[in-house]
């Protein structure tokens, strides 16, 4: 499936880089597991997987078609989501592959919105930016 960001497992080293850029710039209540990234290890005897997961703003995106509030778009190769109509029904959820639908303490569904703001201005993604190995990249 073709997306916006691409990430390169073999690359990545789980530091977390990407997770506290994205937890500083969208200031995330942590406390409340509120994480548009989530970095993690996947061990299987020998063999020692990581993995960077965030919304990969899909070119054919699921979570678009489902919402019975409309609440996601997609602008300039992002899905946005304005949850302010919201109503929780989580099929936005059930519905993304990647598991990328965030509930806050409101019921609402939030997500990563790619920096979209940042992309406006001509830079990249902060998690892209920290990615020391290069794993994640912006799919221009």
């Amino acid at each position: 499936m073709k997306s916006l960001f691409k990430f390169n497992k073999e690359l990545c080293t789980a530091c977390g880089a990407c997770l506290l850029a994205c937890i500083d710039q969208n200031d995330n209540n942590i406390d409340n597991g509120e994480l548009f990234r989530h970095v993690f290890t996947i061990e299987e005897g020998e063999n020692i997987e990581y993995f960077s997961l965030a919304c990969i703003h899909c070119n054919e995106p699921k979570c678009l078609g489902v919402c019975p509030k409309n609440c996601f778009k997609k602008e300039e190769g992002f899905i946005v989501l304005d949850n302010q109509n919201c109503i929780g029904c989580k099929l936005c959820e059930k519905a993304c592959e990647y598991g990328a639908l965030i509930y806050g303490n409101d019921g609402k569904a939030n997500k990563c919105n790619g920096c979209i703001e940042r992309y406006k201005c001509g830079m990249d993604s902060p998690c892209v930016m920290v990615c020391p190995t290069g794993a994640l990249k912006f799919n221009k």
